[in-house]
């Protein structure tokens, strides 16, 4: 099953958001000011391929709540 990172952080509410970017950021050492502008709905950037396979990783585990 194929997980979109960015429609999955969108369904997040508020404090859910800040959450996992805090999670992610200790996880995979990427900055949540970076990560939250690659997932908003008209990204400053894009996900790099890495990226997106971590995030895809922690989303179906749901190892970050």
């Amino acid at each position: 099953m194929e997980v979109n990172p960015k429609e999955y952080y969108q369904s997040l509410d508020r404090q859910e958001k800040s959450k996992f970017l805090t999670y992610v950021a200790q996880k995979v050492g990427i900055s949540p000011i970076t990560l939250s502008g690659k997932l908003r709905e008209n990204p400053r950037s894009h996900l790099k391929y890495e990226e997106g396979k971590a995030l895809e990783q922690i989303i179906k585990s749901n190892e970050w709540r």
